[in-house]
């Protein structure tokens, strides 16, 4: 049927095709803020079909709901693999604890020493000030920073080994995960 000989028989909208397929309200309403909206069938020129209008606006509705759904799947599928490496990598962080707890000891402990070097000087050159003498070397500051040498040293070699514990917790996950899923 024709837009044109819709009008013409001056039908209702309850015996409207565009009305009994959901997509229109059924005459003048208005939205939530009281603007009015005007039913589809006052845009539609007369030599519209109205049967292949519903059937290309359900099409096009059906076409959104379909983006929609694939758009929350892909963004469940997103959330799930983010879980997983987070498990992971939580996993894998509790598998090198020790060392990194080690590492960050040590880690203090370059930074404690630094700070006593600076305050050392700081000292030293505030009693030269306060005595008038010139400023002497800091006689401890080579023991300190062959110190903090050996502790970087250590540190290396621990990170080391936490690089190769991670490649090796990876490498068995990633096999574990082979053998569940065939």
């Amino acid at each position: 049927m024709l837009m044109a000989d819709f009008r013409a028989k001056e039908c209702e909208c309850h015996d409207c095709l565009i009305c009994e397929d959901g997509l229109c309200p059924g005459g003048y309403v208005s939205d939530g803020e009281g603007n009015p909206i005007e039913p589809p069938c006052c845009f539609l020129d007369d030599d519209v079909d109205i049967e292949k209008w519903v059937r290309s606006q359900q099409a096009y509705i059906r076409q959104i709901e379909d983006n929609q759904h694939k758009e929350y799947l892909a963004e469940a599928k997103k959330k799930e693999k983010n879980k997983i490496t987070q498990e992971r990598r939580r996993r894998s962080m509790g598998h090198v604890r020790a060392e990194t707890c080690a590492i960050k000891q040590l880690q203090k402990r370059v930074q404690g020493n630094e700070a006593v070097m600076r305050l050392a000087e700081t000292f030293q050159i505030a009693n030269s000030m306060i005595s008038g003498r010139e400023i002497e070397k800091f006689t401890d500051k080579q023991s300190i920073e062959i110190q903090n040498d050996l502790i970087r040293a250590k540190i290396k070699e621990i990170e080391a080994i936490r690089k190769q514990k991670l490649k090796d917790f990876r490498k068995n996950q990633r096999n574990s995960e082979k053998q569940n899923n065939h």
